[in-house]
């Protein structure tokens, strides 16, 4: 299990990184979250090539924080999005391959 940076890149308002799951994958955020800024949504979506993302988990404004840290359990092989309407700083995974 090593751990893999994740790089995001700003699209318009959004930051956004992908990668392909390897199986259960753990998350670790930190963001440039600001409560009084209310744009601290995070969004987590999931693919197969060839068809629209859908989402697969959702934090709202105000439930997601700078620093989060979560778990995911999309079968291997499929597209893994995350999108944050704030900045993020620092990504990284652990995928359990």
């Amino acid at each position: 299990m090593a751990n893999q940076k994740l790089n995001f890149t700003q699209e318009g308002s959004k930051y956004k990184a992908s990668f392909v799951s390897a199986g259960t994958t753990v998350v670790q955020l930190e963001r440039e979250y600001k409560a009084e800024n209310n744009i601290g949504q995070l969004t987590v979506y999931a693919y197969i090539d060839g068809m629209n993302p859908v989402p697969v988990r959702n934090w709202t404004s105000y439930e997601a924080s700078r620093n989060m840290i979560f778990q995911i359990d999309i079968p291997s092989g499929v597209t893994v999005e995350i999108v944050s309407l704030c900045e993020v700083i620092n990504a990284y995974i652990v995928s359990g391959e």
